[in-house]
Formats: C-alpha cells, sequence, structure tokens
C-alpha cells in the first residue's frame, strides 16, 4: 500500500482474492520491506482469512 514515499494513509489495506483458491497448504507472513512516515517504532498488523463469508482466522500483531 505504501509502495512510494509521501504517499502513505492512515490505515493501509492489502487484499488478496480468489474465487476458487488452488487446492493446497497456505502460510501468511507478514514483511516490513521499508519503514514510511514517521510511525513509532513497531509497526501493527492484522491478517484475516475468511473464506466462505465467514471468518476462519485473524491475527494481530506488530513489525518492525
Amino acid at each position: 500500500m505504501h509502495a512510494r514515499e509521501g504517499e502513505e494513509v492512515d490505515e493501509p489495506v492489502e487484499n488478496i482474492f480468489w474465487k476458487k483458491p488452488p487446492a493446497g497448504t497456505y502460510s501468511v507472513n507478514v514483511n516490513l520491506y521499508k519503514k514510511r512516515g514517521t510511525r513509532g517504532a513497531a509497526i501493527p498488523f492484522r491478517a484475516l482469512l475468511r473464506r466462505d463469508g465467514e471468518d476462519d482466522m485473524s491475527k494481530e500483531g506488530q513489525v518492525e
């Protein structure tokens, strides 16, 4: 969401959608590629997995 310096937003969102995801085992990772803006040391995140309209998993944490 923050690919360009100076275009930061207060609540960035990234989405990935599949109508029919391929079968398999998936993992969710959060990587802080480059810190942007004037936030403190830790950057909070929330990852949400929704399947068939139901919340299957929600994970919150921080990256530095």
